[in-house]
Formats: C-alpha cells, structure tokens, sequence
C-alpha cells in the first residue's frame, strides 16, 4: 500500500526529539513546524547487534503527517 503526503506537508519541518530514560525505557516529542504534536512512548528494542535502538525518523514522520493532517496544521 503506497500512501501519499499532501503536497504541503514538508518532511524538514518535522521534529523529533528522543527521551531516554534507561536502556530499554524512552520517549519521543514530536512537533511540526514549531508546533507540540505530542510525546509517545518508543521504548528501545535489542537489535541483532546487541545495542538498542528506538523507531526511526521515517516512522515518526509518518506519525506526525498523521497527526499534522487530524490537526488541520497543513492548511
């Protein structure tokens, strides 16, 4: 399934900060544009290569499209 963004939503305008607490506890702040999305909980999961890591940038920027859309933060 192939989903496509609006054309007015801008991929460099999506923050991500990371929390981490411990090891294997975290969280992540979102925004758009300046603008507080939300924080949710990434906690980190081992990897094949023993270190832990939590979901990558493309999955929180389909998270805030999502969000930045429900919103109405793209018109």
């Amino acid at each position: 399934m192939t989903i496509f963004a609006p054309a007015n939503f801008d991929p460099s305008k999506v923050g991500i900060t990371r929390k981490r607490f411990s090891t294997t506890q975290g969280e992540t702040l979102l925004t758009y544009d300046g603008a507080r999305i939300g924080q949710y909980g990434d906690a980190p999961t081992l990897s094949p290569d023993g270190t832990y890591r939590q979901f990558d940038a493309t999955f929180w920027t389909g998270i805030a499209l999502r969000e930045a859309l429900a919103r109405g933060m793209l018109a």
